[in-house]
């Protein structure tokens, strides 16, 4: 095909040369030859969006429009991946009117369709043109599992700041699911929260079906702890802690809690009374180091001043039931993770605990002598 046009596929799909198109079918060239680097003439009227010459190759008889380059031409994007990343609109409805084309069919290099494309590179237009697209399929995953609504969800790609819509979109299309697992082992949910997403499309987001607010990546983060660790508001926070089915408890490998990852980024103290009021609230869980929340509080912290620290001291020495007596077969002993900041208020309550249990068990033994 190529060689009956005595130039190259580049130049050939530039607008001026496009009616050489039909010249070279006519004289029987193969429309699906390949330039020296995999790429196609569709392919390239796709990047070069002459849709006029597209429309030319997609009427010829056996054009394969789903033809997939190797990995390290164009990352092995088909023609409509092409199209949907740039935003070529009147590219993408050309190709998806071919009764061949494959609307889901994701590109060689990592498996990435269409419709994820469009998120990557905030293509709005295209998004539209492809969700009206028959037997698109809105879950289909590349090769590392994700699907667009995490790529939506996300902070990823160039196109973040015009997602929104995209995101109402999915949300609201039927037969979405949200309650996959993809790189990582991070959820939609993962990626909304690191992704930075608004308090109203986190509230969708929980309501759907199948979502496990419980779900811990690879990195040990639930959601709760990647709020706390991204830095989020109080009012995110507090939509997470209202979930149904939230276990504020829940540890990971390092027995880290979310309490602990909040003394430990010593968050705004807003926060760390809404972890505080969470129903069934453990504050005296362990890590595998032996640390609370209270004896992590109390070390010296680069996230915040030491005036900040000792709020969160105080705030954690006021719970009911917070226990100072560490470890317990030595109870006089101040855990050496505790840091000058908050020792000595550390010292202080235990000396008064002590004291009320040493009192309480003389009472005892005086009325045993009785």
């Amino acid at each position: 095909f190529f060689s009956t046009l005595s130039t190259t596929p580049r130049i050939m799909i530039d607008g001026a040369k496009a009616d050489f198109i039909d010249d070279a079918i006519l004289a029987g060239g193969d429309v699906n030859e390949k330039d020296e680097a995999g790429i196609s003439a569709l392919m390239w009227t796709a990047m070069k969006g002459n849709v006029a010459a597209m429309q030319q190759l997609l009427a010829a008889p056996g054009i394969d429009v789903n033809y997939k380059p190797p990995p390290n031409a164009v990352a092995g994007r088909t023609a409509l991946c092409i199209a949907a990343a740039s935003g070529d609109v009147m590219a993408v409805e050309t190709l998806l009117g071919h009764p061949d084309i494959d609307v889901n069919a994701g590109c060689s290099l990592d498996g990435r369709p269409p419709l994820t494309y469009t998120m990557l590179c905030g293509k709005v237009d295209a998004f539209q043109a492809l969700m009206a697209a028959k037997n698109l399929d809105v879950n289909r995953r590349d090769d590392e599992g994700e699907t667009p609504l995490m790529f939506a969800m996300s902070d990823i790609g160039e196109g973040v700041c015009h997602r929104n819509g995209m995101v109402e979109a999915l949300l609201a299309c039927p037969g979405i699911d949200a309650s996959g697992t993809g790189k990582m082992g991070r959820s939609a949910l993962h990626y909304a929260i690191t992704g930075r997403r608004g308090e109203q499309q986190l509230s969708k987001l929980l309501q759907m079906p199948g979502i496990d607010v419980n779900l811990v990546d690879e990195d040990g983060w639930t959601v709760l702890v990647a709020a706390l660790e991204m830095g989020r508001d109080v009012g995110v926070v507090q939509q997470l802690l209202a979930a149904p089915g939230m276990n504020v408890n829940l540890q990971n490998s390092t027995g880290e809690t979310a309490l602990m990852c909040a003394a430990r980024k010593q968050v705004h103290p807003d926060i760390l009374q809404a972890l505080l009021q969470s129903p069934g609230i453990d504050v005296n869980l362990k890590n595998k180091w032996g640390g609370t929340a209270l004896t992590i509080a109390a070390t010296p912290s680069s996230y915040s001043s030491q005036e900040h620290s000792l709020t969160h001291v105080k705030m954690l020495l006021a719970c009911p039931g917070i226990d100072l007596l560490e470890p317990r077969d030595n109870p006089k002993k101040i855990p050496a993770a505790v840091a000058r900041v908050g020792k000595c208020l550390i010292q202080t309550a235990t000396r008064a605990q002590l004291a009320k249990e040493e009192g309480g068990q003389q009472c005892q033994d005086d009325s045993d002598s009785d």
